[in-house]
């Protein structure tokens, strides 16, 4: 008699609105840096320029209330920027 063990194998995978989240939640947090550093205007350009990308790319794979924030912050952020190198 063979009695051979069943072999069992396992896998996680993270899922688009796992990732999506984690990357809404940079967003807001280079959004609210944005806001601090919209007095360095290339530095506040670069951070909230960076964050409204990853907004977006958040709010694309998986909508919600965290991605809308951080693309509301990074505009606010980049505005404030954007505005102060051009005065």
């Amino acid at each position: 008699m063979n009695h051979s063990r069943p072999t069992y194998s396992y896998s996680v995978q993270a899922t688009s609105a796992d990732s999506s989240g984690h990357i809404a939640i940079v967003a807001v947090i280079m959004g609210v840096m944005g806001l601090f550093l919209w007095c360095c205007p290339f530095v506040g350009v670069l951070i909230s320029g960076l964050g409204l990308a990853l907004g977006i790319h958040a709010r694309e794979a998986s909508p919600g209330v965290v991605s809308t924030t951080a693309i509301v912050l990074c505009a606010i952020g980049l505005f404030l920027s954007v505005g102060i190198v051009l005065l």
